[in-house]
């Protein structure tokens, strides 16, 4: 007889083995190529190259070109009030400042319950709606007569492009493994932040050559220019996003053997479907270390200055923002975590950036004040404490991530033993009831 710790493993895997081959085909570890450092798919089986070009040809260039546009409808504004807006709405004092704040009402007041709604319907629907919903309230904000009729458009605009960045985040993370995601995560988030730089150069070009074009100044051609070129990305979006594996539901740009794959991608990683909310179900979210340790982790990466002036410090101001990167990946590592249970993932993506958006509107005021500076001892301070905490926290949760799994594991043995014990009983006794019968 061997040793009984061996028999027990070598029984999970056996049954795993078993039950579980179409997930693990689907995830066959691939020999790593230098290849495969640029770009992971280039080492994957055909079948899965076939299906990741498709995905990142589609899902991940709408997306990128989805967020690219919501950055410039986001930062128009500033661009605008720079070139007339300020005198034609005859705008003063905090005025710019509380359409931005509006803005960010919005913004934070969606993302919750959109992400949400991913659960229930499809993205295919979801996302486009949103893009087609900024894009109308960003092209009526050129027809805006006053400041108020503009704080009304801007919260529109923040409450419609709230939900497209955690939902893509979202998407992708039911699309890709965890070897796959974070990489699409980064493109997609660079995408956000080219828009905001090209909105400067788009809004220049608009007032040179619009201004004053069918009597209409410059500032009100860039919100028309953006809003034009936001639709038709947004209509094309009901036609070629995609749905989602776990939903069972094919997306006709795959075939039946690619939808087939994506399912058991996804099922071979655990990443579940969605399930009904109960009472239960939301104590247990509620109350799971993911929502306070992953949201923790989040905020603390929210800390950094607005620098009005860098000279003689380029290197540093330019190094400063190296931890920016962290925010796509901190929502990528919750799309891993929180696998086993789509609503709480969907719920954590969308609550992590919101919180981000908090912290970014309400912690200037209090560490970096404008007295402060240059020093800014408190404010520096209290960046590198958040940052060491950072460090800290994602030590801690990866230690929770490791008991977690070795508890899951052992769970999983457990539960073959009792399968094989159960067999056992039920074979003894169709012997002896054979037993029984042969005396009869």
């Amino acid at each position: 007889m061997g040793n009984p710790q061996t028999n027990v493993y070598s029984a999970a895997a056996d049954t795993e083995s078993s039950n579980a081959n179409n997930s693990q085909e689907a995830i066959v570890k691939p020999i790593k190529s230098w290849k495969g450092y640029l770009w992971d798919t280039w080492d994957l089986p055909r079948d899965q190259r076939r299906l990741l070009f498709k995905v990142d040809a589609i899902v991940l260039t709408f997306a990128s070109l989805g967020y690219f546009l919501k950055n410039l409808d986001q930062t128009n504004v500033n661009n605008a009030f720079l070139s007339g807006m300020e005198e034609d709405l005859s705008m003063y004092g905090n005025q710019l400042v509380t359409s931005t704040s509006i803005w960010t009402v919005g913004y934070v007041i969606g993302q919750i319950p959109s992400n949400l709604l991913l659960t229930r319907v499809s993205p295919r629907w979801v996302i486009p709606a949103l893009e087609v919903g900024w894009g109308i309230a960003t092209f009526c904000t050129a027809a805006v007569k006053n400041y108020r009729e503009l704080y009304a458009l801007r919260f529109l605009v923040g409450f419609f492009e709230s939900g497209f960045y955690p939902g893509i985040h979202y998407l992708l993370g039911s699309w890709y493994t965890p070897q796959e995601l974070g990489k699409r995560a980064m493109i997609f988030w660079l995408a956000g932040t080219i828009g905001t730089m090209f909105s400067g150069f788009l809004q220049a070009a608009a007032y040179t050559n619009l201004h004053n074009v069918h009597g209409l100044s410059g500032w009100r051609w860039l919100f028309i220019v953006d809003g034009i070129i936001t639709m038709p990305l947004a209509l094309l979006g009901f036609v070629f996003f995609p749905n989602l594996p776990q939903g069972g539901k094919k997306t006709w740009w795959t075939s039946d053997a690619e939808h087939e794959l994506s399912v058991n991608r996804m099922k071979a990683i655990g990443r579940a479907g969605k399930q009904p909310w109960t009472r239960t179900k939301a104590k247990r979210v509620l109350l799971s270390w993911h929502t306070h340790g992953l949201l923790a982790q989040e905020l603390q990466q929210e800390t950094l200055p607005l620098y009005n002036d860098i000279a003689g410090r380029k290197v540093l101001y330019w190094l400063s923002f190296l931890g920016n990167g962290a925010g796509p990946l901190i929502l990528s590592w919750i799309n891993e975590i929180c696998s086993a249970d789509t609503e709480k993932r969907a719920l954590l993506v969308a609550a992590g950036n919101d919180l981000a958006y908090v912290v970014q509107a309400v912690a200037p005021n209090f560490v970096w004040k404008t007295t402060d500076f240059p020093r800014a001892y408190k404010g520096y301070t209290w960046s590198l404490v958040m940052q060491v905490l950072l460090i800290v926290w994602t030590a801690a949760i990866q230690v929770l991530l490791w008991r977690d799994r070795r508890a899951e594991a052992k769970r999983g043995v457990d539960g073959v033993v009792e399968e094989r014990e159960r067999e056992r009983e039920r074979e003894a006794e169709r012997e002896a009831e054979a037993v029984d019968e042969r005396k009869v």
